[in-house]
């Protein structure tokens, strides 16, 4: 009976003692390894979060005077041509254009 009580009780034996110590230090080290490069990760996954959201606005704002320019283009151009009887047929033409662009410029946003 003195030989199960024995086993059951914890090891006493001083190599036991020092490779639990040795053990739980790495396991602190790993530990703390690991937070620091959770950490890291973290402030990466925020600086591309905002790279992100800097070339969106950037890519936004080139679309933006894309279509202003192709805009100011139509206008310049329809509104360049010589007046013919038919203007209204110009002005119409010029404001289905404007109107496919600005389309066009919501369905790219």
């Amino acid at each position: 009976a003195s030989i199960a009580s024995e086993s059951s009780l914890p090891s006493t034996d001083p190599s036991f003692i020092m490779d639990s110590a040795l053990f739980n230090g790495e396991t602190q080290q790993q530990i703390l390894k690991f937070k620091r490069h959770i950490a890291e990760m973290q402030h990466q996954l925020k600086q591309i979060r905002r790279t992100m959201q800097m070339n969106m606005q950037a890519s936004r704002d080139i679309l933006r005077d894309a279509f202003d320019r192709v805009q100011q283009y139509i206008t310049d151009y329809l509104g360049a041509t010589p007046p013919h009887p038919s203007s209204n047929v110009n002005e119409t033409l010029k404001s289905e254009h404007i109107a496919q662009i600005a389309n066009l410029q919501k369905s790219l946003q």
